[in-house]
């Protein structure tokens, strides 16, 4: 009988391996100076599945994309220090792959054509449904997945 889920292959020799088909996690990088708002986002993507890691600034933001490989990062416009757009920048400038997602509170047209011009993948009005939120972020890293 086979087992759902588990890949059955043959071996030289004769003998079988059985092993479970594992799925990718993607690892989402959080950028938000409020707090509650980080720590309820990381709440709901660990719970869907994701790897999540949190920053309060562009700053710690950057040097983290500087020394890890995100698949998805969902930043904040409007933060102290380095902001989500400059942030942005420099991730499509220095790891153009990286989709971004921004998130604001304060819905202005300048932001959301500096955001949209220098990459972002999505522009969001806090607050967001978290069922929404999560269905963007399934949308943008499932692009080009096999259906």
């Amino acid at each position: 009988m086979r087992n759902p889920g588990k890949s059955n292959t043959k071996r030289p020799g004769g003998l079988q391996n059985n092993c479970m088909i594992k799925k990718k996690k993607y690892h989402i990088l959080i950028v938000d100076d409020d707090r509650q708002l980080r720590i309820a986002l990381e709440k709901v993507l660990i719970k869907s599945g994701y790897a999540i890691s949190t920053a309060p600034n562009g700053i710690e933001a950057w040097e983290m994309v500087a020394e890890k490989d995100f698949d998805l990062v969902i930043s904040d416009i409007r933060m102290p220090e380095k902001g989500g757009i400059e942030l942005l920048s420099n991730i499509k400038k220095y790891k153009p792959n990286i989709p971004v997602i921004v998130m604001t509170a304060f819905g202005e047209p300048l932001s959301y054509h500096q955001a949209i011009e220098n990459g972002a993948r999505e522009y969001i009005h806090k607050p967001i449904k978290k069922d929404d939120m999560l269905k963007i972020v399934h949308h943008i890293l499932n692009e080009g997945a096999a259906i």
